[in-house]
């Protein structure tokens, strides 16, 4: 991805503590892992890009820049991007699978696919139908847009940026990604422990367990199942993200909208790091909820989010104290 190669110099959690939380690791790529002890640096690997730190502090990014990053994106991933698209166009889309059926051997194929019981396998890991390929089908409200582009677009970061990465560290150096994942479940059952001990980090848990929920909504517009491989891919992406950024956009994404999160409940910047943990585990754990809370009805994930949401903050108020 056109981010991917790039290593944020500052996350922006800079309401962090940093005299008593300790500092983000370095990761130099998708596959090799650092010290949990080292301080978070992005490594451009070419010379003609500049770190994301840089661009904004020299006004944003330019046009120019942007189409390079994207051009990067596509020669990295064109081959997934190409088998990805074809399957969408099949499973997603009503007007091109009309197309699609007229077209000699490339029809038989389609036929096979949507007539056998592999076709709902490739729906659930594909994320066909969160959101259709809206611009080739009509009829589609601003909301059904919106699915079609955030679902999508967060499939392809997780897919590209977090999964495939690491399926390919895993083949490539089993021990240190082993040891990673394990690492990563410790931090997790830590947080969970303090978290069950204590009522106001709890608040902050439930408010990021109920964003997840929200978010998750939003993504798969109606909770069924056939749409829910994204929040697993988001969830995966939280999990292996827990001790320290990864070189993945959507990794930086989401520390910077759960930062901000941060920042916007009560308490929230006093200790801002061990609170954005706290939500960055709820969070973790909210898109696993949501497979189960999206089948009791349409609006269930936007419903009882609100409730986490709602109660989080009102913890973190009457249950305040030091940490």
């Amino acid at each position: 991805m056109f981010l991917m190669n790039m290593i944020y110099e500052d996350v922006d959690l800079d309401f962090y503590d940093l005299e008593k939380e300790p500092p983000l690791p370095v990761y130099e790529n998708s596959e090799i892992y650092g010290d949990s002890t080292q301080t978070e640096k992005i490594v451009v690997e070419s010379d003609s890009l500049r770190t994301t730190s840089d661009a904004l502090a020299a006004g944003g990014f330019e046009f120019q820049k942007l189409l390079t990053y994207a051009l990067e994106y596509l020669k990295r991933n064109w081959a997934f991007l190409s088998a990805i698209f074809i399957l969408w166009l099949m499973l997603g889309s009503r007007t091109s699978s009309l197309f699609i059926y007229r077209i000699p051997i490339i029809g038989f194929i389609y036929q096979f696919i949507t007539s056998s019981p592999i076709k709902e396998i490739l729906i659930f890991f594909t994320a066909a139908y969160n959101g259709p390929v809206g611009f080739l089908d009509s009829g589609l409200s601003p909301y059904t847009f919106l699915v079609a582009l955030t679902g999508k677009s967060a499939y392809l970061l997780a897919m590209t940026g977090v999964l495939i990465p690491s399926v390919k560290a895993l083949v490539k150096s089993k021990d240190t990604e082993i040891l990673t994942y394990k690492e990563n479940f410790q931090r997790l059952t830590q947080n969970l422990k303090a978290i069950s001990k204590n009522l106001y980090l709890l608040g902050f848990a439930l408010a990021g367990a109920g964003g997840a929920l929200v978010i998750s909504n939003l993504l798969t517009r109606n909770g069924k199942m056939d749409k829910t491989f994204v929040l697993l891919l988001l969830s995966f992406t939280l999990f292996k993200g827990l001790a320290g950024a990864l070189p993945s956009a959507l990794d930086f994404i989401a520390r910077r909208l759960m930062a901000l999160y941060t920042r916007l409940l009560p308490g929230g910047i006093e200790n801002g790091a061990v609170h954005y943990e706290n939500i960055r585990t709820g969070a973790t754990l909210g898109f696993i909820l949501a497979l189960i809370v999206g089948s009791a009805g349409e609006k269930s994930g936007y419903i009882l989010g609100v409730v986490l949401i709602v109660a989080g903050a009102v913890l973190s108020i009457i249950k305040k104290e030091k940490i």
